[in-house]
């Protein structure tokens, strides 16, 4: 797969008559360089730079490279270069955790997927609407608390979010909604050493 994508790729360069290593058509492509200066392999695209992680992660398959792929790239490692995160948003089932995952493994990085099956009250209440049949008594309870989130707190996400900083790792928080906002800024205060 990745061979057709390169070679559509020096397809779509050679038909728009890509000349410098400055257009943007190259500088676009996710490359990579051995630099020099700092006796280290770099991974280039747009104006962004990053040392290669040589975290092996198997020799699993790759993504097919489609332009979607290509601009969740570039938006990705544009936000990264400038000390942010990215938060891919979509339809479920259409590859923002799977994108990631593999931008990650192009780029060498342990990528920890926290997945969590959200059981929150609008979910709740949609499976409640599909089990209308039901007589009311085998109805399940409306929960305003994921099931797995219950034992969420912020001491076990400042555990995750420490261990993920000593590893240098990513995360990648897929069906989020579980996670309540108060769990994340009590969990963000303290690792910030801020008083909550």
């Amino acid at each position: 797969m990745l061979a057709t994508t390169c070679s559509d790729v020096v397809a779509t360069m050679t038909r728009k008559g890509v000349s410098s290593l400055e257009d943007f058509e190259w500088t676009k492509q996710l490359r990579y360089y051995w630099d020099t200066d700092i006796d280290n392999c770099v991974v280039r695209q747009t104006n962004t730079r990053f040392v290669y992680g040589y975290e092996y992660l198997g020799n699993s398959e790759r993504l097919v490279i489609t332009p979607l792929t290509d601009q969740c790239y570039m938006t990705l490692t544009g936000a990264l270069h400038l000390k942010f995160g990215g938060a891919p948003a979509g339809p479920a089932g259409t590859g923002k955790t799977e994108t990631t995952k593999d931008l990650a493994k192009a780029l060498a990085m342990q990528c920890i997927v926290f997945n969590c099956r959200c059981v929150c009250r609008r979910c709740a209440m949609s499976a409640l609407l599909a089990a209308a049949a039901m007589p009311r008594h085998q109805l399940p309870p409306v929960r305003s608390r994921c099931a797995c989130s219950d034992g969420l707190d912020y001491k076990m996400m400042g555990r995750f979010f420490s261990g993920l900083a000593q590893a240098g790792a990513w995360s990648c928080f897929g069906e989020s909604c579980c996670i309540f906002s108060c769990t994340v800024v009590v969990t963000l205060c303290a690792a910030w050493g801020h008083s909550s």
